[in-house]
Parts: structure tokens; sequence; C-alpha cells
């Protein structure tokens, strides 16, 4: 009870504060927030500065969020590791009983020579995963990324390849999917984004070797001309290999493509010398739709 007789509703009693209570609680809190106030360090402009400069690419005048993406590109091209090679990895030789075979339809001459190919290239992008992407992990080629539509498929492959950090897998969700990663609804808006250019764009430095053995095979060969094309590479030396070669609606890329190498199932162009972005592209407009 306080002095009326009332209490603080919970049954407890209120007395009177002391004076000198209350004068040294004043004086502790008001030490406390000059204390405070003198340990918060507070930014400057001259620091708000030189955190810019930092997404600037030494003051290139290059977009915040671009310097960023391409910082952390550069440390997943190293492993993480500054300075790091990603020329390192350990090469091997190939031949068709090393790895298990898939009923993909790969035959042993057209294995024979992804082994040959995979293992003299240091980089390779894949459209469609598989028995290919196994043999690209065995060989030990530094630089991977490949795309599926399948999601199963992306969890296998990535299974199969081991703790290989150096592989970087990425599932297009092109909505509902059949057998052999075939879209059960083709007019799906955000299909030719998500299969043909986003896995891709992504990409800074072009590859040496483009596999296509998945979805959209011409609009995907198109695609990987012109990445490498857009991404600086010395069309000379770039190849561009597809699966199932015989198949007479493929044949329009060489249009835009010459063969260098032939195997039972597959094929390996290089882009004409004369081959225009305008003419890969007027190829990719009329293949977009195209699932085959």
């Amino acid at each position: 009870m306080d002095e009326s007789g009332r209490n603080d509703g919970h049954g407890r009693s209120r007395g009177k504060i002391s004076p000198i209570l209350w004068l040294t609680a004043v004086f502790a809190t008001a030490h406390l927030l000059v204390s405070m106030k003198s340990s918060v360090r507070y930014p400057r402009a001259e620091d708000c500065q030189n955190r810019d400069d930092r997404y600037q690419g030494g003051g290139g005048g290059d977009d915040p969020f671009d310097e960023m993406h391409r910082r952390l590109y550069a440390m997943m091209m190293t492993n993480g590791r500054p300075g790091g090679d990603r020329s390192s990895a350990a090469r091997k030789e190939y031949t068709p009983d090393m790895i298990p075979k898939s009923s993909g339809g790969l035959h042993d001459s057209d294995r024979m020579l992804l082994g040959r190919l995979y293992r003299n290239a240091s980089s390779v992008f894949e459209f469609g995963l598989g028995e290919s992407t196994s043999i690209a992990s065995y060989v030990g080629v530094p630089r991977y990324s490949g795309v599926d539509s399948d999601a199963v498929w992306v969890r296998k492959a990535r299974e199969r390849s081991g703790a290989n950090d150096r592989f970087h897998f990425t599932f297009a969700d092109i909505g509902p999917t059949g057998p052999w990663g075939y879209p059960e609804n083709n007019a799906t808006a955000k299909i030719p984004y998500s299969y043909q250019t986003a896995p891709l764009y992504d990409e800074l430095e072009p590859f040496d070797v483009y596999f296509v053995d998945g979805r959209y095979r011409v609009a995907c060969i198109c695609s990987s001309m012109l990445h490498a094309m857009s991404r600086g590479a010395n069309m000379s030396f770039v190849l561009f290999g597809m699966h199932d070669w015989g198949r007479e609606w493929y044949k329009v890329v060489l249009e835009v493509g010459d063969i260098v190498h032939e195997s039972k199932h597959l094929v390996v162009l290089r882009a004409r010398p004369n081959a225009t972005k305008s003419n890969i592209g007027k190829i990719w407009e009329d293949h977009i739709w195209d699932p085959r």
C-alpha cells in the first residue's frame, strides 16, 4: 500500500522513491547516453565516397550492380581463392569404358569425339545435361556451365560430377515438361528467355566449346554463336557441337557454320568467316519456338 492506501493493480504496494536514488538514476542514464554517442562512428561523406569507389571498378563509372556481379563471377571462376588458377584442374584422357554409358543416344564414336574436344578445352557450355556432362567432369574441364529444363537431370548431373566446384548448373524453368525435357505448353512466354539466353547472359567470358543436346537446338546454336561474339571470342577457335545431326531440320545451321568434325550422331561446327550477327539472329528468330 502507498500513502493513499492504493496498490499497483497486481497486489504490489507502491512506495515513494528516495530523492537520492532518483538523482543517481538520472546521472547514470545521462552518462550512458554520452558514452554511447562518443563511441558511435557515424558515416562521413568521404567514407561514402570510398564505398562508392569500390563499386566503380576503380573509377570506371560502371553500374554498382554490374561491378558486384563481375566480382562474384571472378570469385567463382577462381574457386573463391584470390589469384586462383582455374586451369590447374587435373586433365585425363577419355575412353568409352571410363564412365557408365547412358541411354541418351551417344555412339562410341560420339563419346570419343566429345572426349577429345573436352580434354583440350578450357571451358565448355552445354544445353542439355547427361553423359556428356560426366565426360566433361572426367576429363577435368576447368570451367563448365550447363542448363537443362528437367530439374531431375540437373540434380543427377550435379551428383555425377561429384564435388566439382568448377561446374555450374542451371535449371531452366520452362513450365511442366514431358519426356526428354519437352515443354507441355510450348507457347509459354518465358521459354525462350529461360532456356536460350538467360543461362548464357550471366557468363561474362566466352567458352571454347558449346554443345547443344537439349531442346531448341537450332535456336541454342545461334544463341551460343552470338554469346561468343558478344564476349569477344576469337571465332576461328570456338567450336559448336550438336547431337542427333542426322535430323534434317538441323541442317539450317550450315548457313552460318562449317563442319570441322563429325561422328556417328554428332557434328562440330565453326562459325563461317562471313557469318554475321544479323544472319545468325535471323535463323534464331525463325526457330525461337521450335523445341526440337
